[in-house]
């Protein structure tokens, strides 16, 4: 769970910055409806995670915050 303005917000994804790689874990269905419907065939996974090279998770985080989904950087 996150604190956004003292209520508690279900989190969809947490992302994980390893420097290089950074790497954006679905937590809930709609995040993992998200990464399918948006990100190319076949991308690269840790796991469950997705991880992407660092130039690419802006652009990636800002469509997950634009389609409403909440981010937690842990």
């Amino acid at each position: 769970m996150s604190y956004n303005k003292g209520l508690r917000v279900m989190v969809d994804i947490k992302i994980y910055d390893d420097g290089s790689i950074i790497g954006f874990l679905p937590v809930t269905d709609k995040a993992r409806e998200w990464i399918d419907d948006n990100i190319l065939d076949d991308p690269p996974y840790l796991g469950n995670m997705l991880c992407v090279e660092h130039r690419y998770a802006g652009d990636i985080d800002m469509g997950m915050r634009e389609s409403g989904l909440v981010l937690e950087r842990v």
